[in-house]
């Protein structure tokens, strides 16, 4: 994997990369009708994985629609289906236009700044790191 941790689809079934964020420059998630912001823990331009803030928890199949604050002050307008909702995240498969390439090559960017040496994300007890385009 490369030092900004955008996952390759290669012979994954992803058809797009995928940033991983560390805990320290997790993206606000911003909700509609959400008072708390959620905390992007990674994203592609087809789909993103959040943390929710406090109690509010969708279902599979519900829409969700907000704003991404993305780095360095870059806003932008999201909307998905909820794919997947685990203990500590919800999985969205995003409606086009989702999340344009040339963000996710500025978060990578911008993570290479911070992280010149890269960083380790989080795995499952399988060794697999945490990705959801499904």
């Amino acid at each position: 994997m490369d030092r900004a941790q955008v996952i390759d689809p290669g012979d994954d079934r992803r058809q797009h990369y995928r940033i991983i964020y560390p805990p320290m420059v997790q993206p606000r998630f911003v909700i509609t009708g959400v008072r708390d912001a959620a905390r992007v823990l990674d994203c592609s331009e087809s789909g993103l994985r959040y943390k929710p803030a406090g109690g509010s928890r969708p279902s599979a199949g519900d829409v969700v629609r907000g704003r991404v604050h993305f780095h360095p002050r870059r806003l932008i307008e999201v909307e998905g289906e909820v794919v997947r909702v685990g203990r500590e995240d919800v999985a969205l498969r995003l409606v086009h236009p989702g999340v344009p390439l040339a963000t996710i090559f500025a978060e990578q960017r911008h993570l290479m700044r911070l992280y010149p040496d890269g960083f380790e994300p989080k795995q499952r007890a399988s060794g697999a790191v945490l990705q959801v385009d499904e």
